[in-house]
């Protein structure tokens, strides 16, 4: 647009400038043809030669003849002056019409550049317009998009809290939940979760409901369901727990008899066992004769606080109830205090802390057996036979021969002074010590002649039966073996673990040992493996009535799978 401008711009100046041309040619060409009408009259008033001129004129008539051509040129060259300017005035005009009518097409050109400009602007603020009014529409309907989305959200929220209501709804449990009847017909004698107080004074919160029914009352599921454990627990007796679904279960313990099975599937009503048997015709609970025996218990405590011949220690005093407790089940259950229970565990790990001494109460008096060899008590040149008076400045006699040996041991690292005395020396002598971790060898093996082995266990603790395999592999170097005598008597037991894997070095098939409870989560069996290496030489087993639990495991298992001889 803006190059059509510039040349209707450029059209009009060569148009001013043509009209300017042509006005001059024109004046120009007026101008001439003014001299020439001048001339004309002349001619016609002193040029003319006719007879009235040739009469009456001075001159003669060549000269007339002569001023006759010569005039007639000037006219000639007059005329011929005025038809080029004539022509060009033509050229000129022709030229201004021949612009103008280009001006004319140009305006023309414009006018319609002009209206399609407008129009195009028309288009333009159209298709704006239309833009604007889309671009609208789209906001509108991601707004609503938006809207669906959020609508969708909730919708989805509703259904899930309707989804789940329905699964709440489904089951007749929820909707009967504090509508159910008890398990048992009696009376409840505590609450779930209510505080009570025992008779040491010890505040403890129920864990359930308590009812107390008459013996032989039966028991039965408050709802269907499927029974997901019937068997004794521990703490709680025989347990029968039912599973309702959708994460509710029913507990119910202290079942004298259990009816129901694990995997039954139950409806309401149905038995799970009953309260006891007949006979005893006592309408308390487990719960309530315990507490009574309980309470019979304090009263005697508190009568001995406050009438036995002097202050009674309670520690001991419970110690021994709970020993006395566990004896009266079997001869084989005992107590064990956290100290006893310590050096138990000292004893079945292979070592301890301590400086290697094996002592002995001799009439009273602490006395070395034997320094452990490599030991700190046989570096120290400690011998046997040699008496320990005192540890720690503290004498030994009134410490007795337990205490002794328990203030012997401690954290390794640690520094002990023995006051020692020797048949031979004129006054005891102190030696300090540094405490090491000292191994206990329980397995003790030699060859005694070319082919025979001896092998003798002292106890089974953690390392024995790593330690059994570590000397026979070295024997097995030296020598071949044909034959072995494992050396059982005087061993008082230890780890079943050590004992099972004993027996299963000389086996290759069967039970080695089975352990049986009151539930059968307590029963287990332990089996042999066919990959041992010490199944294919005779083997004669030592034992004496010293031969106890672990060791009784082991001679045993090898004497039921006949592959040894027991003496």
């Amino acid at each position: 647009m803006e190059g059509l401008q510039q040349r209707i711009r450029q059209q009009k100046t060569r148009i001013a400038e043509k009209t300017k041309e042509l006005t001059v040619a024109q004046k120009t060409r007026d101008k001439k043809l003014v001299q020439m009408r001048k001339r004309v009259n002349a001619f016609y008033k002193i040029g003319r030669i006719d007879l009235l001129n040739i009469t009456f004129s001075t001159r003669t008539l060549p000269q007339l003849l002569r001023f006759h051509d010569a005039f007639q040129s000037v006219v000639n060259y007059d005329k011929k002056l005025l038809n080029e300017y004539q022509s060009a005035v033509n050229n000129l005009a022709r030229a201004k019409e021949s612009l103008v009518l280009e001006q004319a097409l140009l305006d023309e050109f414009v006018r319609q550049v002009e209206s399609e400009k407008k129009e195009i602007q028309l288009t333009k603020e159209n298709k704006t317009s239309l833009f604007q009014k889309i671009s609208e529409q789209a906001n509108l309907h991601q707004q609503a998009i938006d809207e669906l989305e959020m609508a969708k959200q909730d919708l989805t929220g509703t259904m899930r809290v309707l989804y789940k209501k329905r699964e709440l709804f489904d089951q007749g449990f929820l909707l009967n939940k504090g509508k159910l009847r008890p398990p048992v017909d009696g009376v409840v004698t505590s609450l779930f979760n209510e505080e009570r107080v025992n008779l040491f004074g010890i505040r403890r919160r129920t864990p359930g409901i308590t009812i107390a029914a008459p013996d032989g009352t039966p028991i039965q599921a408050v709802y269907g369901g499927s029974v997901v454990y019937a068997d004794y627990l521990k703490g709680y007796g025989n347990t029968v727990i039912i599973d309702h679904g959708y994460g509710y279960f029913t507990v119910t313990s202290f079942i004298d008899k259990l009816l129901a099975a694990k995997g039954k599937a139950v409806q309401g009503a149905l038995p799970e066992g009953k309260a006891e048997e007949p006979g005893d015709k006592s309408k308390e609970t487990v719960h309530e004769k315990v507490y009574e025996k309980l309470e019979l218990f304090a009263n005697i405590l508190s009568t001995l606080q406050d009438s036995y011949v002097e202050e009674i220690n309670y520690g001991r005093a419970l110690d021994g109830a709970i020993s006395g407790m566990l004896q009266a089940l079997d001869p084989h259950s005992s107590y064990l205090s956290p100290e006893d229970f310590q050096e138990l565990e000292e004893d079945t790990q292979g070592f301890f802390s301590g400086i290697g001494l094996e002592l002995t109460n001799k009439d009273g008096i602490l006395t070395v057996i034997a320094p452990i060899e490599g030991g700190p008590a046989q570096r120290s040149g400690l011998k046997p036979n040699d008496v320990i008076v005192k540890i720690n400045g503290e004498w030994t006699e009134t410490l007795g021969p337990t205490k002794a040996v328990k203030k012997i041991r401690g954290p390794k690292g640690s520094l002990i002074t023995l006051t020692i005395f020797r048949e031979g020396w004129q006054k005891s002598r102190d030696i300090t010590l540094i405490r090491e971790i000292i191994p206990k060898n329980s397995v003790r093996m030699l060859m005694l002649n070319e082919n025979i082995c001896y092998a003798r266990i002292s106890t089974f603790q953690n390392l024995t039966t790593k330690d059994f395999i570590t000397a026979f592999d070295e024997l097995l170097r030296e020598k071949e073996v044909k034959g072995m005598i494992l050396d059982l008597r005087d061993n008082p037991g230890g780890l079943l673990s050590q004992a099972v894997s004993i027996a299963d070095l000389f086996l290759s098939t069967g039970t080695i040992v089975y352990t049986k409870g009151r539930s059968e989560t307590q029963n287990s069996i332990y089996l042999a493996h066919p990959d041992n290496k010490i199944t294919d030489i005779p083997l004669l087993v030592l034992i004496n009535e010293g031969s106890a639990s672990a060791a009784e495991i082991v001679s045993g298992a090898l004497q039921d799978q006949k592959r040894a001889i027991l003496l």
